[in-house]
């Protein structure tokens, strides 16, 4: 009698309360000084190719290659991305990225990839919570830096990036929790089990 009275209060504060409340809410973050993807790419506009030293860098929040997030790329890297086909022709590259190619392992190539993205279950808690339907919301914003160096110097960058980021998943299960028991149920049949 004292657990029937426990659940029914416990399924009168759920109802009060507000079920979407209490669905689980996360996010996602690369480690950078910017909150916001226009912190991000003003700074990556303040940096200036053949004048922005690897210090500066530092200091505009683009830590070395010792950083988090931070992906260390070669020239050989460098010729993959942008030299695809034998029809692009030499002069049409940018003059940093020819002298990077030159420069082979004098040329440091870092990519810096920053996110922020926030995701929120929504709708129905029940469904939600015996699995037969959940919805999520994800939110945010994303930018990667490509910057070539060389004697410490930027020699050459490249942005890209999505200033806003908005997306809607839907899974339905119509077994809810029972969704995934045929396949094991199967397996265990022919093992033997």
């Amino acid at each position: 009698m004292h657990i029937l009275k426990s659940v029914t209060f416990l399924a009168l504060v759920l109802t009060l309360a507000g079920c979407s409340t209490l669905l689980p809410r996360g996010s996602s973050q690369a480690a950078s000084p910017w909150k916001t993807y226009e912190e991000a790419r003003a700074a990556f506009d303040r940096i200036e190719s053949g004048q922005t030293s690897a210090q500066q860098m530092r200091a505009l929040g683009f830590d070395g290659g010792d950083a988090v997030n931070v992906t260390l790329l070669n020239y050989t890297d460098v010729i993959t991305r942008f030299i695809p086909s034998p029809v692009i022709a030499r002069e049409d590259l940018e003059a940093g990225i020819l002298k990077c190619i030159e420069a082979k392992q004098a040329c440091q190539v870092r990519q810096y990839d920053l996110k922020k993205l926030e995701k929120k279950r929504y709708g129905n808690f029940f469904a939600d919570f015996f699995n037969f339907e959940r919805k999520e919301e994800i939110k945010g914003w994303s930018l990667s830096a490509l910057i070539l160096l060389m004697d410490d110097r930027v020699i050459y960058k490249l942005w890209s990036g999505q200033p806003s980021i908005l997306e809607y998943n839907q899974e339905k299960n119509p077994l809810g929790p029972l969704q995934g028991a045929g396949p094991s149920k199967v397996q265990r049949e022919v093992i033997g089990e």
